[in-house]
Formats: structure tokens, sequence, C-alpha cells
């Protein structure tokens, strides 16, 4: 997917969303976005208090209060964009930190499973049934996981024949 500020493909390392709308930019993009409309604030865009503007995605133009970024399975940063916002939420750990329903689903779009792991839907009906647990109500570790499938596809690969021996003169 492609960061709709610069075009450019956004690498897992840069990925970021603002808060609200969870669009998805580079973080580099978004950030100088936001340090742009700190500085040059739009007229008519400051908040109730008229001290500060309010932060808008530029696609959806929805009012943003912090952007969450190093996004990593269920884990996150959290970049307030002004220290009020910052006050106001839960201290930048991303613990505590509460998604709405609506939220979490947007955001399931755009997580992604590690390197080594395919989407659930995407693999092969033997690997679903042997990512359970094992006999005993054990759950395998990420290691035997790993193992398991190291052997797997060393036997997928051809064996090289062994070459023929000479048959002795009769």
């Amino acid at each position: 997917m492609d960061c709709p500020i610069c075009y450019q493909a956004i690498s897992l390392e840069d990925e970021a969303y603002v808060g609200s709308c969870y669009h998805r930019f580079c973080h580099t993009c978004i950030s100088e976005w936001t340090s742009q409309q700190r500085r040059h604030p739009i007229p008519g865009s400051f908040g109730q208090d008229g001290g500060r503007p309010d932060y808008r995605c530029p696609m959806c133009k929805q009012q943003y209060t912090y952007i969450l970024y190093d996004c990593v399975l269920n884990s996150f940063r959290v970049e307030y964009v002004d220290a009020e916002a910052k006050q106001r939420g839960c201290g930048g750990t991303g613990a505590g930190f509460a998604l709405s329903a609506a939220h979490r689903r947007r955001r399931a779009l755009y997580i992604r499973p590690p390197s080594n792991q395919q989407p659930r839907e995407q693999q092969p009906p033997h690997q679903e049934e042997q990512q359970g647990s094992q006999p005993g109500g054990e759950q395998r570790t990420l290691q035997q996981q790993q193992q398991q499938e190291q052997q797997q596809q060393q036997e997928q690969q051809p064996q090289p024949a062994a070459p023929s021996q000479p048959q002795p003169a009769r």
C-alpha cells in the first residue's frame, strides 16, 4: 500500500496510523504533515479554546490527537500531537489504551503476522490442524513450530538418487 502523502510504498518499519480514522501513512510523512499544521494552521481550524490548531487527517479531514506507529501485532507506540492530548491520553506506552470495536476491526485489516508465519486464512489445511495444541493440552512453542516447519521443508525437498553400484560380473 502506498502512502497518500508521498505516494511511495510504506515500509513496515515506517508505517503509522492517525488516531480516530486510522488512515495509514509513512510515519515520517504524517509527522511532517502534523508539524506543518502546527506551523501553518488552516484558518478556522483552531480548537474550542482558540489556542492550538485541530490536527486533521489529510485523507478525510477528521481531527486526530495522536499517531500510532511501530505497530507489531498487538503492541504499538503513541505520539501525541500536543502536550494537552498527552495529558488526556494514557502516558504514551500503549498500555491501557482502549480501542473501540470499530477501531479494532479497522486495525485488523492492516496488522500483519510476523514474517515467519503466514496469515491463518492463507495457510494450507494441513498446517492449520498442526497449529493447535499437542496431546496433553500444551501449546507448542514458537521454536517447536519452526523446527517442525524446517523438518517438513526438508522432507519435501527431493533427495538425490544414490549412485548405482556396478554389478559384479558373474
